[in-house]
């Protein structure tokens, strides 16, 4: 199997689907392929088909030290898999954010920087979203926006 053309073809789901999200969080579209999980459907089927290639093709390393880790992720199949697997649960939280900031009334435009640091930087983006959202200030900028 290709594993550069499956590397685009993820790159591209994930790609269109953080599009989706960022300029059109709350469209029909956006509902359908990200937040109803179509899109991290495909990726989590296509990590699937790596993660079994890599167990039956014996690839050496494991998951009990970071020496097994990066033994294991010298593999093709395992580090596309690994890919893939941070490609589907960042647009996971992703969703989850566009979720909880339609649900609190959140403009698009304030949630749009925490989605491009969750694309680019996973965890460091849903942190500053998490902090965000418990921050005291919040309230200024939710109200701001029902009053518009």
């Amino acid at each position: 199997m290709n594993h550069e053309l499956v590397f685009t073809i993820a790159n591209n789901i994930a790609l269109f689907s953080w599009v989706l999200l960022i300029f059109f969080p709350a469209q029909k579209v956006s509902r359908f392929i990200v937040h109803n999980g179509i899109a991290a459907v495909l990726l989590s089927l296509l990590y699937l088909v790596f993660a079994v290639i890599g167990i039956v093709s014996g690839a050496p390393g494991g998951f009990s030290s970071l020496a097994s880790v990066e033994q294991l992720l010298s593999s093709k199949d395992w580090l596309l898999a690994g890919w893939i697997h941070y490609l589907a649960f960042d647009l996971l939280i992703g969703s989850w954010i566009v979720s909880d900031a339609i649900n609190r009334k959140l403009n698009r435009f304030v949630v749009a920087p925490f989605l491009v640091a969750t694309f680019m930087l996973g965890p460091i983006g849903f942190l500053a979203y998490w902090i965000f959202r418990k921050n005291k200030f919040k309230t200024i900028l939710w109200e701001n926006e029902s009053r518009q």
